[in-house]
């Protein structure tokens, strides 16, 4: 297999995570829309956040050698044995990806806190209330600020992953 196929198999496996990740929560969105027993009832805002990783993962699962070639570029196309420097940017991508996805995830779960906290649409509680339950302390801040952070170091790793993989094999000599 070429490099490009590696990457591939990496970018459906994150396809599959991003899709129970929106499954799960689709269905806490419903249950607390469909529950009489909370107060709280999540508007349109939140069902749409929901569904970015779902259609996001569709994308990812049917076009894995696209978002693959994007990666890689054009030089790892050819047919040859899987050189150090190619598996080590494969494995640079892959850690990419992965914290790619949690960041994607724990962003998701924050944009929704927001558009819960924001619209404040309760039937038992009236607005102040929800936005006091749902204030932002000192360590939610501090959480969404690691959450920005481990995102752009993500991406940086996504995106420059042959950039970095060959910075690795340059100090390893």
């Amino acid at each position: 297999m070429k490099p490009i196929h590696y990457l591939g198999l990496v970018v459906r496996l994150f396809a599959i995570c991003l899709f129970i990740y929106g499954v799960i929560g689709i269905i806490e969105f419903l249950t607390l829309r469909l529950n009489d027993m909370t107060s709280f009832k999540p508007g349109f805002i939140s069902m749409i956040i929901m569904l970015i990783p779902i259609i996001t993962s569709v994308f990812l699962w049917f076009f894995p050698l696209t978002v693959a070639y994007k990666l890689l570029g054009k030089e790892e196309r050819e047919f040859e044995p899987v050189n150090p420097k190619s598996l080590l940017t494969i494995f640079v991508a892959s850690i990419g990806l992965f914290f790619l996805y949690k960041s994607l995830m724990d962003g998701a779960f924050w944009l929704a806190f927001y558009a819960m906290s924001s619209s404040g649409s309760s039937e038992i509680m009236t607005p102040s209330q929800v936005s006091t339950l749902l204030a932002m302390d000192v360590s939610d801040q501090a959480a969404i600020i690691s959450t920005l952070v481990e995102l752009i170091v993500a991406l940086l790793l996504v995106v420059k992953c042959r950039t970095i993989a060959g910075f690795m094999a340059r100090i390893a000599r």
